[in-house]
């Protein structure tokens, strides 16, 4: 049977169950390790731990590496060590389709105790995939078909985590070569220019998402329902005049903002750790204020050392994670994308009805991501083209980054 093989405890990576004694493979590094472990078990943990300090980073790691784990013992029996490029090619075809053993719904490797590890659990989820909202009529539900396999950016993802590990262990010492190694291209540049430029919104469907919003919130009957479009409301403005990640936007309150004079400054630790200064506008301070007093808060203005959180729960002390808060755009984003398309349903005019399927086309994939490009195209120009002040303000590492938004104005 499959059983959990990773956790993570006291912020830790830990082996919840015993991984078999494999005889180490002919990747094995003869050479002096700088690894404390000598095992090819225990180099994952070590691997690991360089992320302890990364919550969020850990967890997702740790998904893909078990994955891969458990793959090696229950098809392969073979140890990290053995493993040569047909079978990392042979993985990769794995995860796009893993038979049905490896799957089950939405279950917790433990059970309710926290002690007894979950018989049901699988290392891959069950998905429920709908057909695109823009390509079919408002009023039909169709059924959802149930898949099985990672998502093509799941699957890039679980091989930039492995590759990484692979590269960490041969730089260490531990192994001698990387089976998982991608290719690289010259011009990668250029794909990225482009997946930025399509992977945004313009400011009109972000008024009409949050005028969408703002209407629904009239119509609500009750307080739980108005305070969700409210917030709903908030979030996408906030992410809109800040540019701000979504873990950033989790895990921050607002005893991270100063005011110095008339001027506001969110104080944010970033990716890698990497802290930067977002001078705020004034139209996301009028929103501020506004929000603080509709959620209950003492005072429109952020006090000294305030303990509400930037996105709050019903309980205004207390953060809502960045998963919930990836729920809540995309239940706004599909709320508006519908308006959409109930408006190109009532109309017989061929052109506009065309336009209105593309704009709902774009709502229905829009993310935190796309509203963080769209703040970066925005404040490129808002600063005359002044890169430095782009790059800080986004916390981006490298100013090549940055520049994809000086050729998308």
């Amino acid at each position: 049977m499959i059983k959990p093989l990773l956790s993570i405890h006291d912020k830790k990576p830990v082996y919840i169950s015993k991984p078999p004694a494999f005889e180490p493979g002919f990747n094995r590094s003869d050479s002096m390790s700088m690894l404390e472990s000598d095992g090819d078990w225990h180099v994952i943990i070590e691997y690991l731990q360089q992320f302890q300090e990364q919550p969020n980073t850990l967890a997702s790691y740790l998904k893909e590496i078990e994955r891969f784990a458990l793959w090696l013992i229950h098809e392969k029996q073979k140890p990290i060590s053995a493993v040569n490029r047909a079978d990392w090619l042979s993985y990769l075809d794995f995860i796009q389709s893993p038979p049905p053993n490896w799957c089950s719904g939405k279950e917790r490797k433990y059970l309710p105790d926290g002690v007894t590890l979950n018989p049901r659990w699988r290392p891959f989820e069950i998905r429920t995939v709908h057909a695109p909202l823009a390509t079919k009529s408002i009023d039909i539900q169709d059924e959802p078909e149930l898949v099985t396999g990672l998502s093509k950016t799941s699957q890039d993802l679980a091989k930039r985590i492995i590759e990484s590990m692979y590269t960490f262990l041969v730089v260490a010492g531990h192994l001698n070569a990387n089976p998982a190694m991608s290719p690289r291209t010259r011009n990668k540049s250029s794909v990225t220019k482009k997946s930025v430029t399509e992977r945004t919104l313009s400011d009109q469907l972000v008024d009409f998402t949050i005028d969408t919003l703002y209407n629904a919130q009239k119509q609500a009957v009750t307080e739980r329902e108005v305070f969700r479009f409210l917030r709903a409301r908030y979030i996408i403005q906030l992410f809109m005049a800040t540019g701000l990640r979504l873990t950033e936007a989790a895990k921050h309150s607002y005893a991270d903002i100063t005011i110095r004079d008339d001027r506001w400054f969110l104080n944010i630790v970033g990716k890698g750790d990497k802290p930067r200064s977002i001078e705020l506008f004034e139209e996301v301070i009028s929103v501020m204020k506004e929000f603080r007093l509709a959620v209950g808060a003492n005072s429109p203005t952020p006090l000294y050392n305030d303990p509400m959180k930037l996105i709050p729960s019903k309980n205004i002390n207390k953060a809502i994670s960045g998963r919930r808060i990836d729920q809540i755009l995309r239940e706004s984003f599909d709320l508006a994308c519908r308006a959409k398309l109930t408006a190109a349903e009532a109309i017989s005019n061929i052109s506009l009805k065309g336009q209105l399927l593309r704009e709902a086309s774009y709502l229905e994939k829009a993310s935190a991501h796309w509203l963080r490009h769209a703040h970066a195209t925005y404040f490129i120009k808002y600063s005359g083209q002044n890169l430095k002040a782009t790059m800080q303000r986004l916390g981006h590492s490298d100013v090549g980054t940055t520049m994809i938004y000086l050729h998308e104005d």
